[in-house]
Parts: C-alpha cells; sequence; structure tokens
C-alpha cells in the first residue's frame, strides 16, 4: 500500500523514542501484514539494542580532563578585535557635507541667483558638525583608507588562521603516537 511507508516511518520513530503507536499506527498494523512484519521486526531490534547498551558504555581515560584543563589554560588570549575606526554616521555626514557642498559650488557658479539673506543659524550648526565629524575621515591617506577597508577581512583571515592552528594542534595531541 502506498501509505506503508508513512506508517513505517511512525513505527520506527516511535520505537525509537520508547513510545506507544499512535492510534491509526496500530489499526494500520493489525490491518497489514507487511507493517506488522516490520513493526515486530523493529520491536526485536530496539529491545536488544537498549539491553546490550550498558555494555558498550565508556568511561573517559581519567588523564582526559587533566590534558583539557592544560589545554585551556596555556590556550593564548584572544585578540579583542579593534573597534571600528569608522563609526556608522560617517554616511550621514558625508550626505550632509556634500550636499552643502553641492550647493555652495553651484551659488557660486550662478551669481545672479537669488540667495537667501541670512542662512539659518541650525543649517550651519549641522554643516560644522557634520564637517567636524568628516575631519578624521580626510585626513587619512590612501594606504590608511585601504587598511580600513581591508580590516574585516585580515580579522576574518587571522580567525581562520587561529582556528587552523587549534584544530592542528588537537589532531596532534588526541591522534599522533607519542
Amino acid at each position: 500500500m502506498i501509505t506503508c511507508w508513512y506508517y513505517k516511518k511512525v513505527i520506527a520513530r516511535s520505537l525509537d523514542e520508547t513510545q506507544g503507536l499512535p492510534a491509526g499506527a496500530a489499526q494500520h498494523v493489525n490491518d497489514c501484514p507487511g507493517c506488522r512484519h516490520f513493526y515486530e521486526v523493529e520491536r526485536a531490534l530496539t529491545r536488544q539494542l537498549t539491553a546490550g547498551a550498558p555494555l558498550h558504555i565508556q568511561l573517559p581515560p581519567p588523564f582526559l580532563r587533566a590534558k583539557i584543563m592544560a589545554a585551556l589554560r596555556r590556550r593564548p588570549q584572544t585578540d579583542v578585535p579593534s573597534p571600528r575606526l569608522i563609526p556608522a554616521v560617517w554616511a550621514t555626514a558625508l550626505v550632509i557635507v556634500s550636499a552643502g557642498f553641492f550647493l555652495f559650488i553651484r551659488d557660486s557658479q550662478h551669481p545672479e541667483a537669488k540667495r537667501p539673506s541670512a542662512p539659518s543659524p541650525t543649517f550651519e550648526v549641522a554643516v560644522q558638525k557634520a564637517a567636524n565629524d568628516i575631519r578624521p575621515l580626510v585626513a587619512l591617506n590612501a594606504i590608511e583608507w585601504s587598511k580600513v577597508l581591508d580590516q574585516p577581512l585580515e580579522v576574518e583571515m587571522q580567525s581562520v588562521v587561529r582556528d587552523a592552528k587549534t584544530a592542528i594542534q588537537l589532531v596532534a595531541q588526541n591522534f599522533l603516537p607519542k
């Protein structure tokens, strides 16, 4: 039957979890000889495996805990990543400064255009604040910009190298003959 595939999955899961069969599966097992045979074989196998499980329990070697603790003690402290030099606000400041610069150039090219009598103090404060925020970034030269932009990649590469060294050390300690 087509439903046998489904009920065999239900039977296997129920026996693995040491639970009784759901009502629908129990009814199907009573009606279907193939699934009944499957249920009996699975139940016998599960009983044999659970009966023999205590014989296969192994305690860890007594030196294993000491070896793990020693490895944790001698493991170098991980480098704390340095805070990002460029905060997330830099993009907003750059847009504000760029807009101000664009408006300044446009007004200086068209002197006949009507200019406001006096800019509002709020705008001047905002432009001054944006200029102060962007000033440290402008001072960086091309090499420093490159280092700043590559920093996430460098941190990731250092992490990968550190993980690889740790994995190799663990393999050497646990699997190579002494």
